[in-house]
């Protein structure tokens, strides 16, 4: 099949996700044709395999497992931006056959005749039609930043700092949340939502949000691209995104509502307000949203709050056991000669039969997941100080684990033979240090030294440097060279002064009687 694996995936993803929805409605999700996707849910069921299963699965197992692995040399054909298409067909003399073949020549490797027609046919048939979409118990949560910002005050500056609204609403029930933080940005953004499921004591099918950078990075006609970070939250909590499409507030109606109902009955009334914290601000947002899920709904004669727990609530999917951790990620980033990848100035260690590939990082608060093909191949806590080497010794060749396993316990041993001060030099580099692999370089260097300077001279330098506390090999080398330990130690030797010369004796010399000193 010549659909990128990627798409494969996404689609596998919905089909297992929601069931009752159509090919179509999942194809405009993933910007591909209707007819492939009912294609591809096709093998889905003829492999006999559940999401549970093909998830875990890395690229090409997926692609075996549902019999999709393309064909040697197969490539996938473009196909036109469908809108603009459409627009130019309004143009007086325009004609489906002309626009084919301005295509062909822009591109080549593009689709033929046949299929340009059908597929704009299809294309026009999802969008001629429109009509009230029924809102299905629990299905949807609107998600969107209110116009209005709020304006902070710092107590001790009087600084004034604008802080964002988020909002959100059930689709059903439009029961509201809403929430102050200081940007629109992914963690913020991604933060808003882990609460707002709490509020609501459950986790929807689907999240419609607006088209902002920390929920779609890329919109084009045909595809959308969601944010990796926004995704895998939404992952975590077994629901996903259904953005909401551009300048198209009906998508989002519901929140629309949402946030005009709240600017002109919490915002408004506190234009002359002023609070001195965003924490203060929340404290007072939540009693006002409170009172606006609690306030009867004109015409309806129920409030929001009891119209969520008699519809939303019982269709929820119940919340994971552990909150979403906040993650970003890095993509593509190749695996070095040394089988690490640098991450913040420090160095991560994964299996070496990866070196020279490509693989992906997520980052948390606290730990560093490398992941190859879908699949997690390394966890490392992460360094809290730059330079840091991060080892695993399961992931190293036998060959290098031998070196770093052996070699340590010989300069050891060497430098029990030299003396005190080499030994507490090398322990240092061995055993002090956070980044293992330098030490070991380190001391590999001052065994060298020891073989061009000698055994004892080593000594007499790293028993100088030890009482001064400077362990760095660039000290040992700036010691050897100016003979400082030598200069301390024949200062010692003297008691701290210059010896006295013996006299010297001879006929010349005058005794104290020769200047009348006499006894």
């Amino acid at each position: 099949m010549r659909l990128d694996v990627r798409l494969q995936r996404q689609i596998a993803e919905l089909h297992f996700h929601d069931q009752r929805q159509s090919s179509r409605s999942i194809a405009q999700q993933v910007g591909c044709s209707h007819n492939t996707v009912s294609f591809l849910r096709r093998k889905i069921l003829d492999s006999g395999r559940a999401w549970d299963e093909l998830g875990k699965l890395d690229d090409d197992e997926l692609t075996s497992a549902i019999g999709t692995r393309p064909a040697p040399g197969a490539q996938t054909k473009l196909r036109p931006d469908w809108p603009y298409i459409r627009s130019q067909l309004e143009l007086r003399d325009a004609s489906l056959q002309v626009l084919w073949m301005e295509f062909r020549e822009r591109e080549p490797n593009g689709i033929g005749y046949s299929m340009f027609t059908d597929e704009f046919r299809a294309f026009k048939e999802s969008i001629s039609v429109t009509m009230r979409v029924p809102r299905r118990a629990g299905e949807k949560l609107y998600c969107d930043f209110a116009g209005r910002r709020v304006p902070i005050t710092d107590k001790e500056t009087g600084e004034i700092r604008l802080a964002q609204v988020f909002v959100c609403t059930m689709g059903a029930s439009s029961k509201m949340y809403a929430q102050g933080v200081w940007t629109q940005k992914e963690a913020d953004w991604i933060d808003c939502h882990i609460k707002a499921f709490e509020f609501y004591g459950g986790v929807p099918t689907w999240t419609v949000p607006d088209n902002l950078k920390a929920a779609v990075i890329r919109r084009t006609g045909t595809h959308i691209e969601i944010n990796a970070a926004y995704r895998e939250c939404l992952r975590h909590y077994q629901t996903a995104a259904w953005p909401a499409r551009p300048r198209k507030g009906n998508d989002k109606g519901s929140v629309e509502a949402g946030v005009r109902l709240l600017q002109s009955w919490v915002l408004f009334p506190w234009r002359t307000r002023t609070f001195f914290s965003l924490e203060e601000f929340n404290e007072a947002l939540k009693e006002r949203v409170d009172f606006l899920n609690n306030r009867p709904i004109k015409g309806l004669g129920s409030t929001r709050s009891a119209r969520f727990d008699q519809i939303d609530a019982p269709a929820l999917k119940p919340l994971p056991k552990t909150q979403y951790e906040i993650s970003a990620w890095r993509y593509n980033v190749v695996v070095g000669p040394n089988y690490r990848v640098e991450h913040d100035r420090s160095f991560y260690m994964v299996p070496y039969a990866l070196t020279g590939h490509r693989v992906d990082l997520r980052i948390t608060e606290h730990v560093i997941e490398v992941v190859h093909k879908t699949k997690r191949v390394a966890l490392h806590k992460r360094a809290s100080v730059p330079g840091t080497d991060v080892l695993d010794r399961s992931f190293m060749p036998v060959g290098h684990r031998s070196v770093l396993e052996g070699e340590p316990k010989e300069l050891m041993d060497w430098a029990a033979d030299v003396g005190p001060g080499t030994t507490e030099v090398i322990k240092h580099h061995l055993c002090d240090r956070t980044d293992p692999t330098n030490g070991f370089r380190a001391a590999q260097k001052i065994r060298h030294l020891a073989r061009m300077h000698g055994d004892s001279r080593i000594e007499g330098v790293c028993a100088y440097i030890g009482k001064h506390q400077m362990f760095a090999l660039k000290h040992i080398e700036a010691t050897i060279r100016s003979k400082a330990d030598l200069s301390a130690k024949a200062v010692s030797g003297s008691g701290g002064h210059e010896q006295r010369k013996t006299p010297v004796t001879h006929e010349n010399n005058r005794d104290p009687a020769y200047f009348g000193g006499g006894e």
